[in-house]
């Protein structure tokens, strides 16, 4: 039997697979990538479909012999497609309702000119909980205006301090040194601020740190604003400067 668990992030789609035999041996690896597919729980079901030819495709994407010829295509081997197909009894991916759906039209809705659904053995169609669940951490934020400019300022915007802290190793070696100088009660050795914006859950770190440390985090923005004077650094880090006030401290 065969589990898919797939993962949706506009414009692409990844899904992976966890196999077991009779024995109970495993093996599990990466389906395959798309993007550009489209949206709605129709067009996913139908990457779905893709991604599977792809994966069963010999020679797809190999590179041309002759200079100027494009990639090979492949030839999808159907009796391996369609012998996964039968395989797939789990469906596992996020609580989105699109994705909700599209596992439900997998093991019920007819493809093209077949009688018989992509996944005719599919029995469960799982919501990935522990992934879903960060939208539990981030709708407050988003539900009070003032809060969500606020994170947006001086954490997950484009141009706030901590991003700009975060993407520039003299800036996160100079935010480290002050906080090793800092006289806040916790102290201890801060490399970088562990953030990955596609994550949500991940931006607590940067905002425990923001709170501990706000005074390295104001002067690390004047060290900036001294050291590249005229440039797009020191411009936001004035902007963050000014921005300060008690009601967003």
């Amino acid at each position: 039997c065969m589990a898919l668990h797939q993962d949706e992030k506009k414009p692409r789609l990844l899904i992976r697979f966890t196999a077991s035999n009779d024995t109970l041996d495993t093996l599990s690896g990466m389906l395959g990538v798309i993007k550009g597919f489209g949206t709605g729980a129709v067009k996913l079901r139908d990457a779905t479909q893709t991604v599977l030819k792809n994966f069963c495709s010999i020679g797809l994407g190999a590179p041309p012999r002759r200079p100027g010829d494009k990639p090979s295509i492949g030839e999808c081997d159907m009796q391996l497609f369609n012998k996964i197909r039968q395989m797939v009894e789990m469906y596992n991916a996020d609580a989105a309702p699109d994705e909700q759906r599209a596992g439900q039209l997998l093991r019920t809705t007819p493809v093209g000119q077949e009688l018989a659904p992509i996944f005719p053995k599919l029995r469960l169609v799982l919501r990935d909980k522990a992934h879903a669940s960060r939208r539990v951490t981030k709708r407050p934020w988003d539900a009070d205006p003032v809060l969500s400019d606020t994170l947006d300022s001086f954490i997950l915007g484009k141009e706030s301090i901590m991003m700009l802290i975060q993407n520039s190793d003299a800036f996160r070696d100079r935010f480290a040194m002050r906080v090793k100088n800092s006289t806040a009660a916790v102290a201890r050795a801060v490399r970088n601020l562990s953030m990955a914006k596609q994550r949500f859950d991940s931006t607590s770190k940067p905002i425990g740190r923001f709170i501990l440390w706000t005074d390295a985090v104001i002067c690390t923005a004047v060290d900036i604003f001294k050291e590249r004077s005229g440039k797009a650094e020191s411009l936001l880090a004035v902007a963050f400067l000014c921005i300060l006030t008690e009601e967003k401290i």
